[in-house]
């Protein structure tokens, strides 16, 4: 697992990586299905990173759906390989979190 920027992270060469992200939230956003997204920033680019928090992270309810905008998080996921047609789309979609 390497430790990234956000800016970094929203290279294409971070696809397929196992990365570890730390910054502050500037959205939460939560779904009926069961899941949220998180907007990442560390202030080294004006982009952020979504981040995908499933609901089966073991801290999901205590935690992720309680965070505040300007709260401090470390993430470790990987944003997925996908089709070309979707990597066209950069940044990537998701980075999915393994933990929160």
């Amino acid at each position: 697992m390497q430790k990234m920027s956000v800016s970094d992270a929203r290279q294409a060469s971070a696809v397929g990586k196992a990365i570890k992200l730390e910054g502050w939230v500037r959205t939460r956003r939560d779904s009926k299905g069961g899941f949220s997204f998180i907007e990442l920033n560390d202030g080294s680019c004006q982009g952020n990173v979504q981040i995908l928090a499933d609901g089966k992270l073991a801290n999901y309810e205590t935690v992720i759906k309680k965070l505040n905008v300007g709260a401090s998080l470390s993430i470790i996921g990987v944003f997925p390989a996908t089709t070309p047609e979707v990597t066209s789309l950069w940044p990537p979609i998701s980075l999915v979190a393994h933990s929160l």
